[in-house]
Formats: C-alpha cells, structure tokens, sequence
C-alpha cells in the first residue's frame, strides 16, 4: 500500500507539473471510461431487453426434484399430463425433450442427420409465435395413429427445399417413415432448445406412460394477472396430491418455477478451476461469461494435480450444466476430450472447447485422437495468435446444426472487419497447413519437456513432475517466495514470463505461488534442447538467490513484503548475460539489422 500511495504521489506530481500531457491523460481516461460504459451500456441492452416473445414476463422455466437434494431435474410423462390438467394458473403449459434429438431426413437431396426437437401439441402457444408458413401444432396431433406431421425451421427450409413455399402439406422422410409439413418457422425464431425441426411427442404412445422417467422439460404461459408465488403455490399443490397418490414415484418431487429470463441468461456453466488451470473467460465473475451464466468448475486431483474425469462427471450430474467447457490456460498435461464428451451427452449438455492455448499443437498434429478437441465437440474457439503464431483474433468452428447461430454472431464482441488481421490470418493458417509446422509444433512440447526436465533437476519444483503440451507450471514456495516476487526476479534478468496460480495455491490470484513459462516463442527463435538446458539454469539460478524484500517505511517497516523481492547483483548480472548471449545468437528478425 505505501508502495502505491507513493506511485499516486509521483504520478499526481508529475501531471501538475505538464499540463499538456495531463491534459492528453485525462481525455485518454475518458476515453477508457467511456468504452467501458458503453460495453456495459450494451451488455445491459442485450442481457436485459425483453425477449423475442409477446408478454415473456409470463413465461416460466420448470424444474422437477427441486425439494429432493436441490438437483435440476426434468419431469415424466405421467407427471407433466396431471400438472397440465389440474393446475389453474396457467394459460399454456407445455414441454420439449430434456435431450436433443436426431432424425434422418432422406430423399430431395442426400441423406443428413439434424437436430429435432420432441414438443407438445401447444409448445409454440405457449411461447406465443406461430409459423411464418402453414400452422404449427395442436394438442390432437398428441395421439398415435396419426399421420406424422413436422415443422420446419426457416434455416432447413432454405438450405434443403430452396425456400419453395409450395412445401407445405408435402410429405418427407423423416427416419424411414412419411411426415407432412405443415409449418416452417419464421427466419428469426430462436428457441431455447436448438433445432431444424420440431415434431408432436405423442403421449399414449407406451413409452410415455410412466412416472419412473425423467425427459420433459415443462414451459408454461402463466394466465394474465399471475404472479410466480400464486403459480407456484398451485404446483405446489399438485405436487402434494402426486406424493399422496404415487408415493413410490413421487416422494419429495415437485416443480420449481424459474422466469424464462433467468433460466436462458443464468443457465450453468461447468469448467475447469482457475487454479486447476482454467481459464478467466469460462465464466469467472470478472468476466461477462460470469455475469449471462451461472458458473461451477471443476478441478484436479488433490494429490496428482491431473485433471480427475470422475469428478467432472459427478459435478455434471450434480449441476446439469447447459455448457460443459474445456480448455485451460496453465494445466501442463493432455485432456480427453472424449470422455469430457461421452460426460456432456450423459447431462444433455453442449460440449464446448477453448483451444486457444494450444490450437498450434492441434493444427501441427501433435495433438490426435481422443486429446484433438474437434472431433468430439459441438463447438471449438480459438485465437490466432499463441502457438498458431497468428495476428491477434479468434476463429469459431461448430457443427452444422449451431452454425446458423453461430453465424449471427455476438455484437456484444464484434467490431468492425480489418482487412490487414484477416489477410495475417489467411497467412498463418496457410502456415499452419505446411509440413514445417508440425515440426515446429513437435518441437514446441520437445522443449517443454526439456526444460521441465531441466528445471527438476536444477531443484526446481514442476507442478504435475512434467508437461505434455507447450508449458511449464513451477511452484516457487519452495524459495521463500511468492509468483509476483518470482515473476519480478526473473524480469529484471531479462527473462519474460508471468506469475499464475497453482491447483493448492495458498497465495491466491494477485500474488499466486507459480510461474507459468512457455516454449513456442524460443522454438519460433531456433532454441532446442541446449538451449532450454540453459534457460533451466537461468532461471534456476535466479529464483534460489532470490528472497522476498522486507517493507522500508510505514507502520508496517521492518515486515516481511509481498511485493518487493531481494536478488544479489553478481547473480542479476550473470543471468542477463546469459539472456543477452542467447538473443544474439538467436535474434528476433535475423535478416533485419536493427
């Protein structure tokens, strides 16, 4: 603190002294200022505008088996037909499948495999939307027997059909058997279950007639003039009545409302810990993810700091996330992104993966098979920059089924184009595609696992005893010190890396207990395994001289700083010495004299 009361004093001092250049700092602060106020300006009119529905204040989200452990879960058939019949608060009260499903559509093109979604006779009532051709559904179209109906979205319409309006009352395949079209959705209807096609759930069907399974997903249109508490207070109700009549099914079962609201904006994310090795972005309070979503993590093994996939399925079970999302920012090992996948599909969550850290390794193919994100997810975001050794931007790959989404884009993110990132792109993806960048790729995790190796028995600590991808995660406790006074220490030799958290940090997020290095910028340089051998005994050599500061002034004088660090010239010397030799004999742009 006195450290910065002293900057503040320097800094006022220095503005009084040359008002011009304050001048130019306080038009630049507003600047700052007012881009963050129409940041938040704008995620306040996105997150907070009223929904795509007439009246959306009376629509209401329902969970079941609230009251039994606090766990989300859907509603049987059985269950959702009493609850529709004998409450009297609301206007509509219908449901889709808990888990997206998959038909084949075959003749008028080739075969695919899309999204459907299994809903209600009287699911688009209740949002309030009808379709911008045909009709959609009623409650009669709930019975077998029938001849089977489907309603296109406006998305399948236009890729497969042309947009021909004469579709409808047409007939085609879905799975083998004729369905009529009767309706195709208007262009902008979002939904909340993702899909190309809507088709009725039939309730007299055998499969239906059960309350022991859970699979509906109820939403209902309460009537004008209700609120949540009257309309919860009358499933309440039902719910007792159910318990009463179907003990063995329905003991300490019940509905909970939630406001459609809260339900799509404060939905569950579920990724990995920040001191696991995760990432600030995948739903962090500071972050805007942690502000649209309710976020919960998981983490690594208390003993082995290696990412432990019992407990990430047993968080999905326990959470029911609507995302499930991998990728990390200092977690030093291979993920299987093909069990995280196998758990996603067992919660009905959307896999996704940020591979931004380590996308290079995937493009060079040191990365396959079950530890190659894109295979096994339904969506894959990137940088272009890190180990692809791009301009900086990101890239967005999906299945085809969320491309129509995808493609409209986030304005709460996106600026305008700029041609020269776009052609830098082009050039470092088209890189990235050469057989020189699975060398450089290969060699990369080469001399991590080097230096690693290196760092170990120089008496360094390297948390998970190695690395299978592009960096090295230390532990400086072992040396008194802290990662801030580490991460000084080894800048002031010349030595640039950052201070980061460990999986059982006990400094926490400001001062950390780590430092994380990387090794794609000195593989770009032309550095192997020497090289990283001595880059080892640098930094080896600075964090055992170096010892934490002590305060010089104030009431705290005398005490131990956890800023200020303490490194013997001698040593400072040698090791930026060492640095300098080793950048002279490996420049930055060697055909470039500077």
């Amino acid at each position: 603190m006195d450290s910065l009361i002293k900057d503040i004093r320097y800094g006022l001092r220095s503005l009084l002294k040359r008002p011009g250049f304050t001048a130019i700092a306080l038009v630049a602060l507003a600047l700052g200022i007012g881009a963050n106020t129409a940041i938040f300006s704008l995620v306040n009119a996105v997150v907070l505008r009223p929904l795509p529905f007439p009246e959306s204040e009376r629509l209401v989200w329902m969970w079941g088996n609230i009251r039994k452990g606090g766990n989300r879960a859907s509603v049987s058939p059985l269950d959702f037909l009493d609850y529709r019949k004998e409450n009297k608060t609301f206007e509509h009260f219908a449901a889709s499948g808990s888990l997206p499903n998959a038909v084949n559509i075959t003749g008028n093109g080739d075969p695919e495999r899309l999204p459907a979604s299994l809903v209600t006779g009287d699911y688009f009532d209740a949002f309030g939307i009808t379709p911008a051709l045909g009709r959609g559904f009623t409650l009669d179209n709930e019975k077998t027997g029938q001849d089977g109906v489907v309603v296109l979205s406006y998305a399948l319409w236009q890729r497969r059909f042309a947009g021909d309006p004469g579709i409808i009352d047409k007939k085609i395949i879905l799975d083998g058997k004729p369905a009529q079209v009767i309706g195709v959705m208007g262009r902008d209807v979002a939904l909340p279950q993702p899909a190309e096609l809507w088709v009725p759930m039939t309730f007299d069907a055998p499969d239906m007639q059960q309350r022991k399974a859970h699979f509906l997903r109820p939403i209902g249109r309460m009537k004008p003039g209700v609120t949540m508490t009257q309309a919860q207070a009358d499933l309440d109700v039902i719910a007792a009545h159910l318990e009463e009549q179907f003990p063995d099914t329905n003991t300490g079962w019940n509905l909970r409302l939630v406001s459609l609201r809260e339900q799509l904006v404060g939905q569950t994310l579920l990724g990995m810990s920040l001191q696991a090795g995760g990432h600030l972005t995948h739903g962090f309070r500071p972050n805007i993810s942690g502000k649209l979503f309710r976020h919960r993590s998981y983490g690594v093994d208390p003993s082995t700091f290696l990412l432990d996939y019992d407990e990430v399925r047993r968080r999905a079970h326990e959470e029911r996330p609507l995302i499930l999302i991998a990728g990390y920012s200092s977690y030093p090992r291979l993920v299987n992104f093909r069990v995280l996948r196998e758990i996603a599909d067992e919660v009905g969550a959307t896999f996704m993966v940020d591979m931004a850290h380590f996308a290079g390794l995937v493009a060079g193919k040191v990365h396959t098979g079950d530890y190659d994100p894109v295979p096994h997810t339904h969506i894959v975001t990137t940088t272009t920059h890190k180990t692809l050794r791009g301009p900086r931007g990101g890239l967005v790959l999906c299945r085809k089924e969320l491309a129509e989404f995808v493609d409209r884009g986030c304005p709460l993110v996106l600026g305008g184009p700029l041609p020269h990132v776009m052609a830098a792109k082009a050039v470092a993806l088209t890189e990235a595609s050469q057989p020189s960048f699975r060398d450089y790729a290969a060699a990369v995790v080469d001399n991590a696992r080097v230096l690693a190796d290196a760092l170990m028995a120089a008496g360094v600590p390297v948390v998970t005893g190695g690395t299978d991808n592009h960096l090295v995660l230390v532990d400086v406790r072992h040396f008194g010190l802290n990662g801030r006074q580490a991460e000084s220490a080894c800048r002031a030799a010349g030595i640039t890396l950052n201070r980061n958290v460990v999986p059982d940090d006990t400094n926490g997020p400001w001062y950390t207990s780590g430092l994380r290095l990387g090794t794609p910028a000195v593989t770009t340089l032309g550095m192997r395994g020497d090289e990283m051998r001595e880059i080892a005994e640098v930094l080896a050599a600075v964090l055992q001289g170096a010892s934490a500061g002590v305060i010089t002034s104030g009431p705290n004088q005398g005490k131990p700083s956890l800023v200020q660090f303490r490194l013997d010239d001698e040593i400072l010397r040698g090791a930026r010495s060492r640095v300098d030799d080793l950048l002279l004999r490996h420049p930055l742009y060697p055909d470039i004299e500077l």
